[in-house]
């Protein structure tokens, strides 16, 4: 599944999400399963390198909060419809990737 690490530094806080690419592929799957959730969840979280409390009772021994990392996936016409903005262009072999895929690029106007 997916990790969630959190590292809180200065002059930032960072949250990085790692995904395997057959969790990847999943959640891009789930795009166009008729009565998906389109998402994924997981428990599998740290926070500056100590793993967050999951099972019951372990938040009592920690200063950390429980933590779930939910991952969901939008269509593109969903996720940028209340932008007011369009988003910026990628790489010029990820747009290209991207249409092939199916994607919406603002590099097609």
């Amino acid at each position: 599944m997916a990790r969630l690490e959190i590292v809180n530094g200065e002059p930032e806080r960072r949250v990085i999400v790692t995904l395997s690419r057959r969790n990847l592929l999943a959640l891009l799957q789930k795009l166009d399963m008729d009565g998906s959730f389109r998402q994924i969840e997981n428990n599998d979280c740290y926070e500056d390198g100590q793993r967050t409390p999951w099972d019951p009772g372990e938040e009592l021994l920690s200063e950390l909060a429980k933590t779930k990392l939910v991952l969901r996936s939008e269509d593109d016409a969903e996720h940028y419809a209340s932008r007011p903005a369009a988003p910026g262009p990628m790489h010029p072999a990820t747009e290209t990737f991207i249409r092939e895929k199916g994607g919406w690029s603002p590099c097609q106007g």
